[in-house]
């Protein structure tokens, strides 16, 4: 059984990994756990750290967190509705947004994050959002990051991008999504990437 996170805002990004993820499961049989987190805010008041009380927590962020789980659980009733194979679970947070991945990734014992991205924004400077981006750099675990217009569609091939500076287990290079899908998988080096990008 594969153990899944899906952070989600809220958001039509959001929603579209969570299609995407269902979608790539079909056929397997999983555990979900939507999280939703409140990104912990702090202030310093002179030399005195504030910190806001569990009730004010409770009353503004987590009671309306969690009843955008439950509607969030219902539309994938109502969209995905004969999976016998999926079970899903909810979670709510009031942390730092990687401290909050990285708890749940432990605690749970995630085999893959699928989250959203809006993609390119502004002078396009930013290939994926600020969150997916922290998660790739700072969270130990395979990681599926969903542009927000991507439907989903059987692979026939998959990209490896690497450094060479990382050693990877053969079930990661020659396992996995690659086997499941019946898919070639391509290693390319991230340097000749780079240079071929910009051409």
């Amino acid at each position: 059984m594969k153990t899944i996170l899906l952070p989600t805002d809220f958001s039509k990004n959001s929603w579209n990994a969570i299609k995407y993820a269902l979608k790539f499961y079909e056929k397997s049989t999983c555990t979900f756990y939507l999280l939703h987190v409140n990104t912990l805010s702090y202030a310093m008041t002179k030399d005195t750290l504030y910190v806001d009380t569990e009730d004010f927590i409770e009353n503004t962020y987590t009671k309306p967190s969690k009843q955008q789980l439950r509607k969030l659980l219902k539309r994938i009733s109502k969209e995905f509705p004969d999976n016998k194979n999926h079970h899903f679970f909810t979670l709510t947070d009031y942390n730092f947004f990687i401290d909050s991945i990285r708890k749940y990734v432990g605690e749970k014992k995630i085999d893959m994050i699928i989250m959203g991205t809006k993609g390119a924004t502004g002078l396009k400077k930013l290939i994926i959002g600020s969150n997916a981006a922290d998660v790739i750099k700072k969270v130990k675990c395979t990681i599926l990051i969903v542009p927000e217009n991507a439907t989903f569609t059987n692979l026939k091939e998959i990209a490896f991008p690497t450094d060479y500076f990382l050693t990877y287990g053969v079930n990661l290079l020659y396992g996995g999504t690659a086997f499941k899908f019946k898919g070639i998988a391509h290693y390319k080096s991230a340097r000749k990437i780079g240079l071929e990008s910009a051409r």
